[in-house]
């Protein structure tokens, strides 16, 4: 692995771990029945249900919460969805064939 790879590899790593503690901070935040709706990508629903929602929170918890930890789930989510692209782009701007075992290294 070149070393130009390897910084790639990095930096994807490094977002996609964000990514992933953002989805973990925000599901902390979120009740289970708003969490579930965002994971199987019904955003749109979930948008109506988080700003209409008051019964499923619990009680000691603020609004500015709540909004805070969907707003990191919905972040998330573009991120994780952006990756792909963005390891298919890094690819092509190094002019690296795709192989088995390249694929592997990831």
């Amino acid at each position: 692995m070149n070393t130009y790879l390897f910084i790639a590899y990095t930096i994807l790593g490094l977002i996609n771990g964000f990514a992933n503690y953002l989805y973990g901070y925000g599901l902390s935040c979120l009740p289970v029945s708003t969490g579930g709706l965002i994971v199987v990508l019904l955003t749109m629903g979930a948008i109506v249900i988080a700003l209409h929602a008051s019964s499923d929170r619990p009680a000691n918890e603020y609004n500015t919460q709540y909004y805070m930890g969907f707003a990191m789930i919905v972040n998330a989510t573009l991120i994780n969805e952006l990756t792909p692209p963005l390891i298919k782009l890094m690819y092509k701007k190094l002019k690296q064939g795709i192989t088995y075992s390249l694929v592997m290294e990831i």
